[in-house]
């Protein structure tokens, strides 16, 4: 370390100004001398008004008067205090910032295998008195790469604030998420013998209202996808000529689809306790589906209450055709309408109901942030980082450095370009650790 390094440089130079200049190695009394060397380098670049107060015999601030610091044979301060009488030795005062001082505090840490806050602070106070240790000693734990590498910490960004599409009424599914879910097994027929075959989930999931439509493919391919939005066109064409636009997450950050993931896995909180062990024929598995939507789209989106009075809780049901899916259909105790401006005129009226009441109710659910709540410094370009990997220890996380950040419209970065050794790969701010370098 660089404690020791000049350690030795200063034992070997007292070494060969020693009589015995044919044995240049340090003895034991080099090295003492070299410690007591060391030691008055630092004193005397830092502790000089203290020196030249404690020999005047003038007061001292309260921080070394508390020590009842004298000045040894050797010339240096000592700090006396009340154990004096009973220790072997009066520990050195030194200052918590110098270099030589820190490069100390790293040759112990490393030397006594990578010690804890207690066991260091003990050893060190052995010798030496440093102010503020446990402070200085937390610092540089914080800053060893290999404790770092061992148990990464890591600092996400700010939450970001939602998108336009998820505070902003429109019709539902303008905005829309979509995800996969699955494999489920199932029989192509009722025959004993039937194939079992997998089958996948598409979830689409409304930002308004949270609505969700479920859809099921055969297999993970582009032309079942399309199957699934019922068009039998290429995707790029489709999209064009539907004004469809696809906006794609980072990979390996399933936090920012987080709306689509948790209605998946409320879907499959239904699915695995209707089919059980069983295995379902594909004609079954559409049925359940189209029920477990049914149940999805009931559920509410506002807090219940227990008065009878009060309305029935929103739901997104609501939003499609006016009621819980799974409810039955209410009749009017009115008279029906007798023309078509009459009947426009009173759906429009119960959809601003339900608006009105999204706004008041739903809206103010959103707006406190449950999870990283405080700002983060910013990732930059040139950091060396480690790349979180799932079911791997993290001792084996490939290190890389960020080639690009990509800023939010608050300024936060919450995706960059990370350089490896394997390649480069673009990946969420929360699964990136900065490893803690010197500036």
């Amino acid at each position: 370390s660089s404690w020791s390094r000049r350690f030795r440089v200063v034992a070997t130079i007292l070494a060969r100004r020693s009589r015995n200049r044919s044995k240049p190695h340090s003895t034991r009394s080099c090295v003492w001398h070299a410690e007591i060397a060391v030691c008055q380098h630092i004193q005397q670049s830092r502790f000089a008004p203290q020196l030249n107060q404690t020999h005047a015999g003038k007061p001292l601030s309260k921080s070394w008067v508390r020590l009842s610091p004298f000045i040894s044979d050797d010339g240096l301060i000592r700090a006396g205090g009340r154990l004096c009488l009973h220790s072997p030795s009066c520990p050195i005062p030194l200052p918590n910032d110098h270099p030589l001082v820190l490069a100390l505090t790293d040759y112990l840490y490393v030397f006594f295998s990578q010690a804890g806050l207690l066991l260091l602070q003990s050893n060190l106070s052995r010798r030496f008195w440093i102010f503020s240790a446990r402070r200085v000693i937390k610092s540089r734990l914080h800053k060893c790469v290999t404790c770092f590498r061992a148990k990464p910490i890591n600092k996400p960004p700010l939450l970001g604030d939602l998108p336009p599409s998820r505070v902003t009424a429109c019709p539902p599914f303008v905005e829309t998420g979509i995800d996969f879910a699955g494999p489920f097994l199932t029989r192509l027929h009722h025959l004993r013998k039937s194939p079992i075959v997998k089958t996948y989930m598409y979830i689409f999931i409304c930002f308004t209202t949270k609505a969700v439509h479920l859809e099921l493919a055969h297999d993970l391919s582009i032309s079942a996808f399309l199957d699934a939005l019922a068009c039998k066109d290429q995707l790029v064409s489709f999209a064009n000529a539907h004004h469809i636009s696809f906006k794609f997450n980072a990979p390996a950050s399933p936090h920012q689809g987080g709306l689509w993931e948790r209605a998946v896995r409320s879907a499959k909180h239904h699915l695995r306790r209707v089919i059980g062990t069983q295995t379902p024929t594909t004609n079954q598995l559409a049925y359940l589906f189209s029920f477990v939507e049914a149940v999805l789209n009931s559920r509410p989106i506002t807090p219940l209450s227990s008065d009878p009075n009060d309305l029935s809780a929103l739901t997104p049901g609501h939003f499609l055709v006016g009621r819980p899916l799974v409810a039955p259909p209410e009749l009017f105790s009115a008279s029906p309408p007798t023309s078509i401006i009459q009947n426009y005129t009173l759906l429009k009226n119960l959809s601003n109901q339900f608006w009105l009441r999204w706004h008041a109710e739903y809206l103010p659910q959103l707006r406190e942030r449950s999870k990283w709540l405080r700002p983060t410094p910013n990732l930059q370009p040139g950091d060396l980082v480690l790349l979180e990997e799932a079911d791997t220890p993290p001792l084996i996380w490939p290190m890389g450095r960020i080639l690009k950040t990509h800023p939010g419209r608050d300024g936060v970065v919450r995706r960059v370009l990370v350089q490896t050794s394997s390649g480069n790969y673009l990946r969420p701010a929360v699964k990136i650790y900065r490893l803690p370098l010197e500036p």
